[in-house]
């Protein structure tokens, strides 16, 4: 019970962090169900850095 008390603290730090992992991923996960890209370009494309690698994806789809 001891170690228990003089670690609550660390605990509870792994237990946020372990929790933002899980969110993070999560949302990853999603993004990438949902079709949408996950680079951050908003769907304006024309303007992404992996414009192209939004393109195969599309020619995937269809």
């Amino acid at each position: 019970m001891n170690w228990l008390l003089d670690n609550i603290a660390n605990i509870l730090v792994l237990s946020a962090v372990i929790a933002l992992v899980y969110a993070s991923i999560r949302s990853l996960i999603n993004t990438r169900k949902s079709g949408l890209p996950s680079c951050g370009c908003g769907g304006n494309c024309a303007n992404c850095a992996l414009a192209c690698m939004h393109g195969r994806q599309n020619m995937r789809k269809n």
